[in-house]
């Protein structure tokens, strides 16, 4: 009889145990799951949240670069923001890259920075965005062909360009471009894309999918552009 009620009083231990490691597994699994639905939002939320408007910088006229042609030049401070297309390697290497539409920045007629060009698309079109507060602008470099397809993304600050990375999204309406759609806003050095539109296409140059917007945005973080809501 006493080792029958031992075995109970065990059995009846164990199986509290493993109740209580189940509460916690489960406890845990919330938590963690809290935390990172917040740590995705947590720009939406914040009330600190910095927005961004479009706006024009006064247009200049092109500079001339030698085995560049300039398409367009803006002026911001001391800064000249240029779109432009080179043939770059393309008649000298076997499997060209160094070849398209980039976007260039000068100072003092010197060129600081050159991002890697795009190939020879139809439409490489800058936008350009500011806030109230400090002086970072974003400048999305709208890309097309005979369609919209994204647009490529940079951040310039304290009279330094940093390319963020490309927005693969657009307008599932054909005729509105990415640009047209496009929300910005920062908090903390964290900058947070979405779209003003209730169904979009992802991936528009390759796989056209047609999605619904149901809180689609990416998000800038730590030198990463990640897409969420997919």
């Amino acid at each position: 009889m006493s080792f029958y009620l031992n075995s109970k009083q065990t059995l009846k231990k164990d199986m509290n145990i493993q109740l209580l490691c189940v509460l916690i597994l489960f406890n845990s699994c919330n938590l963690a799951l809290s935390n990172r639905e917040a740590d995705e939002h947590t720009i939406e939320l914040n009330d600190h949240s910095i927005p961004y408007y479009s706006f024009t910088p006064d247009i200049v006229e092109p500079v001339r670069l030698s085995n560049y042609e300039i398409e367009s030049a803006y002026q911001l401070d001391s800064l000249t923001v240029v779109t432009a297309y080179s043939d770059g390697d393309l008649e000298t290497a076997e499997e060209p890259i160094n070849w398209g539409d980039r976007l260039m920045v000068l100072h003092d007629k010197k060129v600081i920075y050159e991002s890697v060009p795009v190939g020879d698309v139809y439409l490489y079109e800058p936008h350009f965005y500011k806030n109230t507060l400090n002086n970072t602008v974003i400048i999305v470099c709208q890309l097309g062909y005979e369609y919209y397809f994204g647009g490529e993304v940079f951040k310039l600050e304290n009279g330094t360009i940093e390319r963020i990375g490309m927005i693969d999204i657009e307008n599932s309406d054909p005729e509105i471009g990415l640009t047209e759609i496009l929300r910005i806003k920062a908090a903390d050095d964290v900058f947070l894309f979405s779209f003003e539109a209730e169904s979009l296409i992802y991936k528009p140059s390759t796989e056209t999918k047609l999605i619904e917007n149901i809180d689609v945005h990416y998000m800038y973080k730590d030198h990463s552009l990640i897409l969420k809501g997919l």
